[in-house]
């Protein structure tokens, strides 16, 4: 089974890295969870979604994003085929302030 972690790498930089004023740290770690299971976290410690969504500018706002949207259809197509065996769960760091955390949770067929 083949997951896209590329779009949740690029909105970590593009989103909520780029717009730090010091350096900005990102992890992308891999853990085998059980026989059956690897989870995938990417991790990053940028501005947060709340305050990158408040800097988008005009053309960003008016701009339909495709990133997002494609990958969760793609998942959807793959839990279809697979039984649900992809888990994504997106969670803001530090009360909504700063960071972001993407966990990707495979299961074995």
């Amino acid at each position: 089974m083949y997951v896209q972690l590329e779009p949740y790498v690029e909105n970590a930089v593009c989103h909520g890295l780029r717009y730090k004023t010091e350096k900005g740290l990102l992890s992308i770690s891999f853990t085998k969870k059980t026989n059956d299971s690897l989870e995938i976290m990417i991790k990053d410690d940028g501005i947060g979604r709340k305050k990158s969504k408040e800097l988008k500018t005009l053309n960003q706002k008016t701009q339909k994003s495709k990133g997002m949207g494609n990958i969760q259809k793609r998942i959807a197509i793959l839990n279809t085929m697979h039984k649900d065996k992809v888990d994504v769960l997106v969670a803001d760091l530090n009360d909504n302030t700063e960071g972001t955390q993407v966990k990707l949770t495979l299961k074995k067929d």
